[in-house]
């Protein structure tokens, strides 16, 4: 087996298990690979996707992954006392320079949800009229869905609508404009596999022992024909926070830690990475046109400093998950059914069948360092699979 040393590093990687030719493909791959190219295919097989990589701590890959300048993991600063509301405001303000600094457009891609609706009830209230008439929306029919009073009270109308369908960050990035994503809203809130794993074990409170629940975690991530992955994954992560010299305690902790830190990375590329057809200018769209809203230093150390007392979720209950989040809307827009029964809809997976990249993009195997896009079937994606995981 060749040396790590000897092949290119890269800043991103994506084992597809969800089309059937993808596994079909990834199942005669994992016959001849290497034990460490075969837990990483059933990661895959077990969430669908794998596209882990660590900001901190040790977490083992079969390539090496080097962090995009920019998204490392910033060092807690203990004394961060900010909240929620006040964090969510000066990110506004800081549109706001974008703005006065540029006569381009800014682009929000609005799915609806409590992410997209948190930055953009901080743009409405912290903007100008002028200002806001500087703020588009890039929505679809799910979005409407996902929370029509929103939509019809604060959106239609007001704002310039693009349609999600056939405006994408290639469209947005050509006519010069910039675009608000606000895909690591999870990353900061924690995982949405909490939520599934409070579904499976409703004894449990967020705020118990993971170590004293290790037994129903092992259980959680038990993967079909496949009985010692489950045990490898959770030593895995049990590792990283160890290495990372971070203080996870409760399940809360643990389960935010693996968006946080191990799905970072996707939360904040996917969308340039797979629904960003050109690629001349990929790098320019992820350093200086892409603005991940919640992927701001103040957003991060919130995150780092608010586990455990009930901003990120009260109870096991999915209708109180991202809890700081909905205050913040509901002092807006007194929805009191949204602001207590608004569950999570996975809607970017149905805005990317309308996309006309889609077949180029459940390809996409990778990024490498100069912002290139890696497929299957490249030579360099034949060296790191191919050459580098098989015995």
């Amino acid at each position: 087996m060749e040396k790590m040393s000897s092949v290119p590093e890269i800043f991103y990687s994506n084992i597809n298990y969800g089309p059937p030719d993808l596994r079909t493909y990834w199942d005669q791959i994992y016959l001849k690979s290497s034990a460490e190219m075969q837990f990483h295919i059933n990661v895959a097989r077990k969430f669908g996707k794998n596209r882990f990589s660590a900001r901190s701590g040790e977490w083992k890959t079969p390539w090496a992954i080097k962090s995009v300048p920019g998204f490392s993991m910033p060092k807690a600063e203990p004394d961060f006392s900010k909240s929620f509301s006040e964090v969510t405001h000066n990110r506004a303000i800081e549109i706001r320079s974008i703005i006065a600094a540029s006569k381009a457009q800014i682009v929000v891609l609005y799915s609806g949800g409590i992410d997209s609706t948190i930055c953009l009830v901080s743009l409405i209230q912290n903007l100008s009229p002028k200002e806001l008439e500087r703020i588009d929306i890039c929505m679809s029919s799910e979005s409407l869905i996902e929370n029509p009073i929103f939509f019809r009270s604060f959106i239609q109308g007001k704002f310039k609508i693009l349609d999600s369908a056939s405006v994408g960050y290639a469209e947005i990035e050509n006519a010069g404009n910039y675009v608000i994503t606000c895909d690591q809203g999870d990353s900061i809130f924690g995982t949405e596999l909490a939520t599934e794993f409070y579904l499976y074990n409703p004894d449990v409170d967020p705020e118990d022992s993971f170590l004293q629940n290790q037994d129903k975690i092992i259980k959680f991530f038990e993967l079909e024909k496949t009985p010692s992955f489950a045990k490898d994954f959770y030593d895995r992560v049990l590792t990283n926070i160890k290495t990372a010299e971070v203080s996870i305690k409760s399940l809360h902790d643990f389960f935010w830690w693996i968006i946080f830190n191990l799905k970072y990375m996707d939360c904040a590329l996917r969308g340039p990475v797979f629904y960003y057809s050109r690629s001349a200018n990929r790098e320019q769209i992820i350093q200086s046109r892409a603005i991940n809203w919640f992927g701001s230093h103040d957003y991060q150390q919130w995150s780092m400093a608010n586990n455990n007392n009930g901003q990120k979720i009260r109870g096991n209950l999915a209708n109180t998950y991202k809890w700081a989040g909905r205050q913040f809307i509901y002092q807006f827009d007194k929805n009191d059914w949204h602001f207590r029964h608004k569950l999570k809809i996975s809607s970017l997976i149905k805005i990317s069948y309308r996309s006309p990249n889609r077949f180029v993009a459940k390809n996409i195997f990778g990024l490498d360092v100069n912002y290139n896009v890696i497929s299957l079937g490249d030579p360099l994606s034949n060296q790191l699979i191919h050459r580098l995981n098989f015995e």
